[in-house]
């Protein structure tokens, strides 16, 4: 088991590595979103969100990564800081803010029933917004709506719960991974960065997924360097092997680097973080498929 609040100089006798022995060597695939009535998917979420899925009278609380159906209801809590944001199957993104209420009928057509919503979809790409009564708002690029007393209004400027919600996203720390390309260490390109921050007494636990683009044909072996903020501690660590994430094991660092070692011989997929000193940490990261991304997971409270 991972420990909970690990000093710093703990860390600079442990190493995280992610362990992978039932895995073959394989290429990366990823499932595609828009397939059979999948509508799309849950990407963040904050505090208290809800879903009913069609043909059911049950809420029950999502996570992230959760799929969405074709006439699914999603609401959030009224009380507190609560949000959830939603990438449809055409890339149109949703952010729900606290007390909000919608029915996901198509990727092109969301009903707002209570609460407030920003909408934004690619460019050449519309949505209807219904509301209650007849009212109907056709949507191109990001706007933001609310609807209160069954009446449907038009925001001119972000409410505070979405530039709180925005800014969570943008503060956090980010990751970088190097590779050796051509005898240079290159920085490899940021695919995504998605952050999920949990307040629960007065301990805030973070957690970042980020990917990076191998736009080469070759098969590199990277570096991945994460600062990590004033006073925090790493908590968890872990990559996608396909569509699956495969978490670390805390192992003392001399035998960590034993294990990386013998993976990467058996032409499996290894994964080993180490304290670098000071706040940043290393991880070191293969394989990374040419035209693929590479996934990681790192949390820290």
């Amino acid at each position: 088991m991972i420990p909970c609040f690990p000093s710093l100089a703990f860390f600079r006798q442990l190493s995280f590595v992610v362990l992978l022995l039932s895995l073959p060597w394989h290429s990366i695939s990823f499932a595609s979103l828009a397939m059979e009535d999948r509508l799309g998917r849950i990407t963040d979420t904050q505090g208290l969100v809800a879903v009913k899925p069609i043909m059911s009278e049950r809420w029950t609380s999502v996570h992230e990564d959760l799929l969405l159906q074709r006439g699914d209801w999603l609401r959030t809590d009224p009380r507190g800081a609560n949000a959830a944001e939603v990438r449809l199957s055409n890339q149109t993104r949703l952010i729900l803010g606290p007390g909000t209420l919608v029915e996901l009928i198509e990727p092109t057509e969301i009903r707002l029933v209570n609460g407030e919503v920003e909408v934004t979809t690619p460019k050449g790409t519309g949505v209807q917004l219904l509301a209650p009564g007849d009212a109907k708002e056709s949507i191109e690029g990001t706007q933001v709506f609310r609807v209160r007393d069954e009446k449907l209004t038009r925001l001119t400027s972000e409410p505070n719960w979405l530039r709180g919600f925005k800014g969570a996203i943008v503060t956090e720390s980010m990751g970088s991974l190097l590779a050796n390309v051509e005898g240079r260490n290159v920085p490899l390109t940021v695919g995504y960065h998605k952050v999920t921050v949990d307040v629960r007494d007065q301990i805030a636990r973070t957690v970042i997924e980020e990917s990076f683009v191998n736009h080469t044909n070759g098969t590199l072996e990277g570096v991945f360097y994460f600062p990590l903020p004033q006073d925090a501690s790493i908590t968890g660590f872990g990559m996608w092997i396909g569509d699956q994430l495969v978490e670390a094991d805390v192992v003392e660092k001399e035998r960590a680097r034993e294990i990386y070692e013998t993976i990467l011989r058996e032409r499996r997929d290894p994964g080993l973080l180490e304290w670098e000193g000071g706040n940043i940490f290393k991880a070191r990261v293969f394989p990374i498929w040419g035209g693929s991304e590479k996934r990681i997971k790192i949390s820290y409270t």
